[in-house]
């Protein structure tokens, strides 16, 4: 199994990890299982794309909110 999942370390899940070792993870958040779940669902390519604008939009938030 993967390195565990934790918002507190840059430790990150690798190329190997599918969203089931997430979903087992009890490190990983509830957010975090619940966006997967979803995504499962989805057209991947619009979920990805989807992904890559929020994870934008939350890195200038972090960023703001980090140089006020």
């Amino acid at each position: 199994m993967a390195t565990p999942y934790s918002p507190h370390t840059t430790v990150r899940y690798t190329g190997d990890t599918d969203f089931d070792d997430i979903l087992t993870d009890d490190s990983a958040s509830f957010w975090l299982k619940r966006a997967i779940t979803e995504a499962r669902h989805r057209d991947p390519i619009d979920a990805a794309n989807d992904a890559e604008f929020l994870c934008s939009l939350l890195t200038s938030r972090a960023a703001k909110i980090l140089t006020e």
